[in-house]
């Protein structure tokens, strides 16, 4: 009996907050991701002259770093030696990252090498590594 009466006023609960609101009634809050400066960069280098290990490295390199953010940023950022291994070595830590301890040596050495090729010129001989 009571379930006449009161089901119009159940039902309009319902209704009117997709009413009044409907986007957000009716999909989920995405979590927006940060933007950084580097990401509006080249997300690709050409690798054809560096050394066949170095090119096979790059391959490993786009393959799993792609996973987690674009392939401009660590490609535009400003790191250089020692600071790639703190990087990627932070990465291989990260859940669902796909980087495992061999993987991420081979991404090391081909940033490394990176830096010191394409970067060459600019500020990568001031921060280069102390032998």
């Amino acid at each position: 009996m009571w379930t006449k009466r009161w089901l119009p006023l159940v039902m309009l609960g319902l209704i009117v907050p997709g009413v009044l609101n409907p986007v957000d009634a009716q999909q989920p809050v995405k979590e927006q991701k940060k933007t950084f400066e580097a990401d509006k960069g080249p997300s690709t280098i050409d690798v054809s002259n560096y050394p066949q290990e170095m090119r096979e490295n790059y391959r490993v390199f786009v393959m799993r770093c792609r996973t987690c953010h674009p392939l401009a940023r660590p490609i535009n950022s400003n790191y250089y030696g020692s600071e790639w291994k703190a990087y990627v070595q932070q990465m291989i830590r990260k859940p669902g990252s796909g980087i495992n301890p061999r993987n991420g040596e081979k991404i090391i050495e081909f940033l490394i090498y990176d830096s010191k090729v394409r970067k060459k010129g600019k500020t990568a001989s001031i921060r280069e590594e102390k032998p």
